[in-house]
């Protein structure tokens, strides 16, 4: 008989968003004291229930000395462990696996987790070149979680040191692992990013609430540039949004003494966290894996005791295309799985609400579950460049879960390969993309090879020739070429 009061549950879930500009534009504190008393309305509780524990996710648009205290100001409560984590947007799931770890070891009862987005708001003062920049500089002791840097000092020197360039690069050696044309590609991921748009639209907390067709996505417009090969800003995550979620969770036995009712409790079954050995993106043995997330996944449905097909809703992080996908395939969910990746569609259309999107999907999974009790539901968060992932199972049902210990699942056992900095010969291209200036003209083009001694290395291609506007429609993904070192600029140069 499972011992009631070291079961997690979740009782409470809020969100709002704030989509249209007013007088009046909230600030991430005040979205996040909204949605704190939503989550104790929706778990039919007259008041906020005093937490022992208060987590907040990392805020772009708040500075990190004191989040969490200025939140708990707003609520009136006095919390004996806070904690705010640091950038990485498997927050939200690593949270609720970290509180549902205190519960089970009755260190904690009630614990609230929040956070919040004001980047509409704050539209003309956010850059995230400058918010990365910045966070390396911050007390490690400010955050509960790893302040590693998302880029090596190597892929800082090549540019390859924001979202937008290491996914795209992640996506076109995904096409070519899949063995699909430019465009078959192109056609692919315009009818995956439809299927999220169309799913976005009918959510009712997400940004946009108007679904677009593949051709609108992939159709190059003054609205709708090319960002970085072969995404378009359609199908790059929206930051620029007003968004919040937080939750409520303790014990399956104190939230029957609170009172809260059979149908709103929901059980967290199941969880799964892990990083990448090669924690940089050029240190990935193959750059269309995610393989932290498989382990996460295996430690997850372990202690369910299911296996991927038992999942009937899945929401996996979707930033950009390529990361639902490649989550997808390493969890051994088939590309012909008529199951959707997402519950709320992504982040280009649902909203990129920064580090707390996943709440957002937790949130509404809760609800989902509520309406189909007898189904199992996966979210997957993850942080940086899929250097680390989090897993949480939820169902309406308690199981009889066993929490097993780590050395029960396989880890990924790769050996990262690190890059050599100057690199000359013969050589071929591993990854590669083409980046795009405001105009939307293509200004440079970011690679990742091996020389003739299967070394990696990372290179850039000069645009002699007009050649950038050519690799736009032809693979060069093992094309054969040469890498020479410039020692004036400190750059590999890669040549066909």
């Amino acid at each position: 008989m499972p011992d009631k009061k070291s079961m997690p549950v979740i009782i409470g879930v809020g969100q709002m968003v704030q989509r249209e500009k007013t007088v009046l534009q909230l600030d991430p504190l005040e979205l996040m004291t909204e949605t704190c008393h939503l989550a104790a309305k929706d778990a039919t509780l007259n008041d906020l229930p005093v937490p022992d524990t208060l987590f907040v996710v990392n805020c772009s648009t708040l500075a990190p000395e004191k989040p969490v205290k200025l939140l708990a100001d707003r609520l009136g409560i006095r919390p004996v462990r806070t904690g705010y984590t640091g950038i990485g947007a498997s927050a939200p799931q690593w949270l609720v696996n970290k509180a549902a770890d205190l519960i089970r070891h009755k260190k904690a009862e009630t614990i609230l987790i929040s956070g919040g987005e004001a980047c509409y708001t704050h539209e003309n003062t956010l850059a995230l070149e400058k918010l990365i920049a910045e966070f390396a500089t911050y007390e490690h002791s400010l955050f509960i979680d790893s302040v590693k840097p998302g880029n090596s000092e190597l892929e800082d020197h090549y540019g390859i040191n924001m979202p937008t360039t290491i996914y795209s690069m992640f996506e076109n050696a995904f096409r070519y692992h899949k063995g699909l044309s430019i465009k078959e590609h192109k056609q692919e991921i315009a009818a995956f990013c439809a299927e999220l748009s169309q799913i976005a639209s009918t959510a009712p907390y997400s940004w946009k609430q108007k679904s677009n067709t593949a051709a609108e996505i992939t159709t190059l417009t003054s609205q709708n540039r090319m960002i970085a090969f072969p995404y378009t800003k359609m199908m790059c995550s929206n930051l620029f949004v007003n968004q919040s979620a937080s939750l409520i969770m303790t014990s399956w036995a104190h939230a029957e003494s609170l009172g809260v009712p059979k149908e709103k409790i929901i059980f967290i079954r199941g969880t799964g966290n892990a990083n990448e050995r090669g924690w940089f993106f050029s240190e990935r043995p193959a750059l269309w894996e995610n393989n932290s997330v498989a382990v996460a996944g295996k430690l997850a449905l372990h202690q369910v005791s299911a296996g991927i097909d038992d999942i009937e809703f899945f929401n996996l992080y979707s930033c950009f295309p390529c990361a639902p996908r490649i989550t997808a395939q390493m969890l051994g969910i088939a590309a012909n799985d008529d199951r959707p990746l997402s519950i709320i569609g992504g982040m280009a259309y649902f909203g990129g609400a920064a580090n707390n999107y996943a709440m957002h999907s937790i949130c509404s999974m809760i609800d989902l579950l509520r309406e189909n009790p007898s189904s199992l539901g996966l979210v997957h968060s993850l942080g940086w460049y899929m250097s680390k992932n989090s897993i949480g199972i939820y169902s309406a049902t308690p199981g009889s879960d066993q929490i097993p210990n780590d050395d029960q699942i396989n880890k990924h056992q790769y050996t990262p390969l690190i890059p050599v900095k100057e690199a000359n010969g013969q050589a071929s291209v591993e990854t590669y993309t083409i980046l795009f200036d405001s105009e939307g003209k293509p200004c440079e083009a970011p690679v990742i090879g091996r020389d003739a001694n299967g070394q990696r290395f990372l290179a850039k291609i000069k645009n002699t020739d007009n050649i950038l506007d050519d690799l736009i429609e032809e693979e060069i993904i093992g094309k054969q070429g040469t890498v020479k070192y410039d020692s004036h600029d400190g750059f590999n140069w890669f040549y066909f």
